[in-house]
């Protein structure tokens, strides 16, 4: 224990600490993580980075320590596999065991499965009745949309006929400012 104080004193901490190397350094890795949490669509990571980032900078104007505290704490956040909480943990069973509940539970569910695959040898025939109903439905739909479209569409393309004169007389009145600009700017 001695020679770790011995070493650790010999280290320069200070000089790590406001060394400017070591504050781009961090605030690259920042900037990484951010961006990557963000493009893996991971924003719990992204808040949380962000929110332990301003926490700590109201206990500490280091920026180093801030940023090195948060991408820490994320860190561990997100990639320690420490169960802390185990929510129903009482009821969990060890592996190995089984109870007479579990074995009837497995043979109710074969019996379930082989009912439901002789059901559906007979309900084959049925669906594909109703598949084609399905379809004409589908189709008779796509139809009614489509029309409405074609409504949409023409109303639309009213509207632009409308609009394009107004547009024009926009345009000239913009030409002519510029251009009384352009001589107003050569007389001052």
């Amino acid at each position: 224990m001695k020679t770790l104080k011995k070493i650790m004193s010999g280290f320069p901490m200070k000089r790590l600490m406001y060394n400017r190397g070591v504050l781009y350094a961090l605030c690259i890795l920042a900037l990484f993580n951010l961006i990557m949490y963000a493009n893996a669509r991971d924003f719990n990571s992204v808040i949380t980075l962000i929110i332990v980032g301003l926490l700590v900078s109201f206990f500490s104007k280091n920026m180093i320590v801030v940023l090195a505290v948060a991408i820490g704490v994320t860190y561990l956040l997100n990639y320690t596999s420490v169960k802390l909480i185990s929510e129903g943990a009482e009821n969990m069973k060890k592996e190995g065991e089984e109870t007479a509940e579990d074995t009837a539970e497995e043979t109710a569910e074969e019996t379930a499965e082989e009912t439901a695959e002789e059901t559906a040898e007979e309900t084959a025939e049925e669906t594909t009745e109703e598949t084609d109903e399905e379809k004409k439905k589908m189709y008779d739909d796509l139809q009614t949309d489509f029309k409405d479209f074609q409504k949409i569409q023409d109303s639309i393309l009213t509207g632009m006929k409308e609009i394009d004169p107004l547009l024009t007389k926009a345009e000239t009145f913009i030409e002519k400012f510029e251009h009384y600009g352009k001589k107003l700017e050569k007389t001052a």
